[in-house]
């Protein structure tokens, strides 16, 4: 769209537009009501151009939340399988943490092995799950601490994408997050104490990604920011009850494994009878 010249040195002001797929150009004509049109359709492209750059910084933002968020979920995963493993369960079929089971050829196990042999030459000194993680894998055993700062800083991440620099509402938002928390259950053990955290971070991002799609309109954003926010939301939701779920799962199999040891504990301490 812009001006033409017309008949000689006559100035003309035509609009290109699309229709079913295909360019028309449309002639407004000169004057006042071409400057008119001319003024509104300039004020069209910098309303555009705005949009377009707050969307851009938006994305931008929400993809640096997204980055620490994964630092901290690669840091959580490496946790949560190296206590499980030590805890004497395995993932099957990548979905489902199962108590590992003695194989049945456990004592029939001859002098020929390593293990045996290091069993008959030094009864006391034979390697800790810990030292065979290590030996297998070429690297120390993981710590389950919690992975301190990156759940922090994924939070407030995403806690300043949801209410800015409003002071208020990042306090309601805190306490609301606090009762969320608390609706988790107990955190018995440090593993349990970052799947709580990593269940947080990602109830945030939920949060704003339904908050996002729900209050933008097409006269405030485009269609493919839309799409963008809608599609983030329905996935983040996904995420978020599968690792609702897997939470609940460690809490129970960690209990049930608790109260085994402490049966067995009792079993074998319990006072003599006379």
């Amino acid at each position: 769209m812009g001006w033409e010249l017309r008949r000689g040195d006559w100035p003309c002001y035509t609009r290109t537009r699309r229709v079913n797929g295909r360019f028309v150009r449309e002639y407004v004509g000169s004057g006042a009501v071409a400057e008119r049109a001319a003024a509104q359709d300039q004020a069209e492209r910098v309303a555009k151009a705005a949009k377009r750059a707050a969307e851009e910084n938006e994305r931008g933002k929400v993809a640096g939340a997204r980055t620490l968020s994964g630092v901290f979920d690669r840091e959580v995963k490496v946790r949560l399988h190296a206590t499980m493993h030590a805890a004497n369960f395995k993932l099957h079929a990548r979905s489902q943490w199962r108590r590992t089971r003695m194989s049945t050829t456990t004592n029939q196990v001859t002098p020929d092995t390593v293990l045996e042999a290091m069993a008959h030459d030094a009864p006391d000194d034979l390697p800790s799950t810990e030292k065979l993680w290590e030996f297998l894998h070429h690297k120390h055993v993981p710590s389950a601490d919690r992975p301190v700062g990156l759940g922090q800083r994924a939070e407030e991440a995403w806690i300043g994408l949801i209410v800015g620099a409003d002071v208020s509402a990042c306090k309601t938002l805190a306490e609301q997050l606090l009762t969320f928390r608390q609706g988790l259950g107990p955190a018995d053990s440090p593993l349990e104490r970052i799947l709580i955290d990593q269940v947080s971070v990602t109830w945030l991002e939920s949060l704003f990604f339904n908050n996002r799609a729900a209050e933008v309109v097409p006269e405030d954003a485009t269609n493919v920011h839309r799409n963008f926010l809608h599609r983030a939301a329905d996935r983040v939701q996904r995420r978020l009850v599968f690792l609702m779920k897997q939470l609940l799962t460690i809490q129970s199999l960690l209990r049930e494994k608790g109260k085994t040891g402490n049966s067995s504990r009792q079993r074998v301490a319990g006072p003599k009878s006379k």
